[in-house]
């Protein structure tokens, strides 16, 4: 397990290890995260969730894997295609807002774990 703060949620659905979970429904459950605009709950440790819960860190330096080309510097939001994947974020179109879970620490390419320094934010379009 890495340094931090870590917090388990209950899950609805099974998901993997070192993805970006969203907040679901009324905050009551967290799964992956859909898209750069759902609600940022943590990154997942190692090994994921199954069993109705899971460990999401909160704070720090976390292992996120990559869903493509992602330089040391970037800031980091949810890919698009709802695989919890962490992608460079864009600024949205106007009136939409983006996620941001924080800085990305390592170059990397797709499914590479990568480090992300955990500082959620947002981008306002």
């Amino acid at each position: 397990m890495q340094d931090g703060f870590y917090k388990s949620r209950p899950i609805g659905a099974a998901i993997g290890g070192f993805l970006i979970a969203a907040f679901t429904g009324a905050g009551q459950t967290v799964a992956v995260a859909a898209t750069a605009a759902s609600p940022f709950a943590g990154v997942t440790d190692s090994v994921g969730g199954s069993g109705g819960l899971v460990d999401l860190q909160l704070t720090q330096e976390a292992d996120v894997r990559y869903g493509g080309t992602v330089k040391a510097g970037d800031p980091l939001m949810a890919a698009a295609d709802g695989s919890g994947r962490a992608v460079k974020a864009t600024k949205p179109g106007a009136g939409a807002t983006v996620n941001v879970i924080g800085i990305a620490q390592a170059d990397g390419v797709a499914d590479d774990i990568g480090k992300v320094l955990l500082a959620p934010s947002v981008l306002l379009g």
